[in-house]
């Protein structure tokens, strides 16, 4: 890392927050407009970032390089995590790749912007099946944030049914009711 040129460790520490990553994601977060250069490079050096496709078109950090990535980043820069990390929300959130979006807004603590975001998914997951995914999402906001919005209290009373927890549900269902009686005065 250290052998790096301080632009390319300002991208790796950047771009650390991305799960995985492709040139538009890096660019957007990392602000600059050579990504891929970048990514290709990097791999080329053997510097734990393996390309997930064929086409070299997403990459990932190694588990071990992010998260001596993402430690140095809190250490050294902790007062750009948050602003990263709602870059990467809106980046997500203009892609329509909600879930992403989702934990970036909840790690910057962005809380209202991950609660806008999951109302774009909630009912979709409680169709799909995925009410564990949801149920496990919902349950990372503050539950009085959640309270404002009854949409969300009515899919998190699904979740809760669809996961066999009545008496939690039968709750969810009466703080949606409140919520869009609060709503309406």
């Amino acid at each position: 890392f250290r052998r790096q040129p301080e632009e390319k460790q300002k991208f790796l520490l950047h771009t650390a927050i991305l799960a995985q990553m492709d040139s538009a994601s890096c660019n957007s977060i990392a602000g600059v407009k050579n990504s891929q250069d970048i990514l290709e490079e990097l791999e080329k050096q053997n510097l734990f970032l393996p390309s997930l496709d064929s086409e070299r078109r997403w990459y990932r950090y190694h588990f071990l390089f992010r998260e001596f990535l993402l430690s140095r980043l809190r250490r050294e820069f902790s007062d750009q995590v948050s602003g990263l990390e709602r870059s990467a929300g809106k980046y997500y959130e203009e892609h329509g790749e909600w879930e992403a979006s989702f934990i970036h807004f909840i790690n910057a603590q962005a809380f209202e912007s991950a609660a806008q975001v999951a109302l774009k998914f909630a009912s979709d997951y409680v169709e799909r099946g995925r009410v564990e995914v949801l149920h496990r999402y919902l349950n990372m906001l503050p539950a009085e944030l959640l309270r404002a919005y009854p949409e969300l209290l009515l899919q998190h009373g699904n979740a809760h049914r669809r996961l066999g927890e009545a008496g939690l549900a039968t709750t969810a269902y009466e703080d949606a009711r409140l919520s869009f009686e609060q709503q309406k005065n």
